[in-house]
């Protein structure tokens, strides 16, 4: 029980520093709805999802906790999401911070989408299916800018041999307000196959067009529009479905696959294109939402998902590069690439293992996590000076991301010299200022290990 624990739970802290860098956008700060430094401090939240013993199962919850560690909330008690049997993605913040979207997996094949508020109350189902047993436990989900709406995207791997049907690709939209009220707007398979099926209410041979998709679904932070790669080309849609629009091709456009990243306004696009001849190198593009091309660059790269991620202010992407093709966690450095032209600069300057970064919202500075000398937790400008450590003393750290204020950073990690625990190292959630100091750890002796966590805008 030992041994499968932590390896459960390495599973799920794992794609915290694979998979942030690559989709997620930042959160831009609205400078004319700022609230002061110390109102801030004292209301915002954070929420997280954590494994812990519950009548002697080891079960997963989504919990909120004030930035000062007071006033701990148990938001999915009811769920009773028990480790042998499910898994549960991390919490999306609503714009308006008062709601909280997550989906629970469950070995079985269930995959179900929830909301819930803040305060724990209304937990609602917004979808289910019992046959989706997909290989990320990553929610790819974007509420609309009036916090109402939820958009996602699921992907379920699946074979079919009679018609080489494979990975199917879906995107949803889910009125929250009005359960139940979810619907398909679109559906992709990754061969491309057409299937042909018997509509079991009149028992007349159908045939349905699948389309064959090379790229993630990146949807707009506003939740009003998406992007894909579909047979070498790339569109733009709404989310509705509507408005399917070719975007321009750029000049190599024969890929083995991209991956989309929308600046946090909505109105620029990142795109890196992967090769199978050059499994080495990286084309990145940065385009205007129209998919007109305002800078690129190309940088080594490896098989993995490529690690990228916007400026809260859209107006840099920052990238990390590596040295050594084709191994995934090799010496490198940082970048930025600008809209508006010109090269890109090496932000680093020092060649070291990369495994996470985040912007501050006033995109002045880059939070840094290094891993070739003992793990450490780096700041520096975006100028490339001022480079700083704040944490001398942790054996692993994942995912720093800001708080809205820019005060303070939150991160999980496991220190050097932790408690002692019964079931092996435990990664905790830690908050500390932009300085280094006031280093406050979040979680407690009730957690076994906080896989994911996101700060209440």
């Amino acid at each position: 029980m030992k041994h499968s624990l932590i390896a459960l739970i390495s599973l799920l802290v794992l794609p915290l520093f694979s998979c942030q860098l690559t989709l997620s956008p930042s959160d831009a700060v609205d400078a004319g709805k700022k609230q002061s430094t110390q109102t801030v401090k004292k209301e915002s939240s954070i929420a997280f999802t954590a494994w812990g013993y519950q009548d002697n199962k080891v079960k997963a919850n989504i919990f909120t906790v004030k930035r000062d560690g007071s006033d701990r909330r148990e938001l999915t008690s009811t769920l009773n999401i028990i480790a042998a049997e499910s898994s549960i993605t991390e919490p999306i913040w609503s714009p308006n911070g008062q709601r909280l979207a997550f989906v629970q997996l469950s070995a079985n094949g269930a995959y179900i989408v929830y909301a819930v508020n803040a305060d724990g109350s209304k937990l609602t189902k917004l979808f289910s299916d019992d046959k989706c047993s997909p290989s990320s436990t990553r929610f790819n989900g974007v509420w609309s800018s009036n916090s109402q709406n939820l958009v996602f995207e699921r992907t379920c791997p699946s074979y079919d041999p009679k018609t080489e049907y494979r990975s199917p690709t879906e995107l949803y939209v889910s009125n929250t307000i009005h359960s139940g009220q979810t619907r398909l707007i679109r559906r992709w398979s990754q061969s491309g196959v057409d299937i042909i099926e018997k509509n079991r209410q009149t028992g007349l041979i159908q045939r349905q067009i699948q389309s064959g998709i090379k790229s993630n679904i990146a949807i707009s932070p506003d939740g009003k529009q998406i992007v894909f790669l579909e047979d070498q080309i790339a569109y733009r849609m709404n989310t509705d479905g509507t408005k399917l629009t070719q975007l321009p091709a750029l000049p190599d456009s024969n890929v083995t696959r991209s991956t989309f990243a929308w600046s946090p306004d909505s109105t620029h696009i990142a795109r890196i294109d992967q090769y199978l001849e050059k499994p080495d190198e990286q084309q990145v593009y940065l385009l205007d939402a129209d998919g007109r091309l305002l800078n690129q660059a190309k940088n080594r790269g490896s098989s993995g998902n490529p690690w990228v991620l916007w400026s809260p202010d859209s107006t840099r992407l920052a990238y990390y590069q590596q040295e050594s093709p084709n191994a995934p966690f090799t010496e490198g450095n940082i970048y930025l690439l600008h809209i508006k032209g010109g090269k890109s600069k090496n932000l680093t300057q020092q060649q070291d293992i990369y495994s996470g970064f985040s912007w501050s919202p006033d995109s002045q500075q880059i939070a840094l996590v290094k891993t070739k000398q003992g793990v450490k937790l780096d700041l520096i400008n975006v100028d490339g000076s001022g480079l700083s450590n704040l944490t001398p003393r942790f054996s692993a750290i994942f995912n720093p991301m800001w708080s809205a204020d820019s005060q303070q950073i939150a991160f999980t990690g496991s220190e050097q010299s932790p408690s002692p625990k019964k079931n092996g190292p435990a990664f905790n959630l830690y908050v500390m200022n932009r300085d280094g100091s006031g280093l406050k750890q979040l979680s407690d002796d009730r957690d076994l290990s906080v896989t994911n966590f996101v700060w209440q805008p």
